[in-house]
């Protein structure tokens, strides 16, 4: 279930859910402590841990995981 309380907007269920819904959320800033303790927990990969090793990547520097933005 999903509450909205922010902007009264009625529960959701997954069951409510239909193809192609969207919803908006609030924005969320990341800093690189942050980014490295995720990863190191749940997603050790170089470039979500290591400054250097992530400069040589398509990503040219430290990347969040797709997990910890989803």
């Amino acid at each position: 279930m999903s509450t909205r309380p922010e902007t009264g907007a009625a529960p959701r269920y997954l069951d409510d859910l239909q193809p192609g819904d969207r919803f908006v959320s609030g924005e969320y800033a990341l800093d690189a402590a942050q980014i490295t303790a995720f990863a190191a927990q749940f997603d050790p990969q170089p470039f979500h841990l290591d400054h250097e090793a992530a400069k040589a990547t398509l990503f040219g520097g430290l990347a969040a995981s797709g997990w910890d933005t989803a």
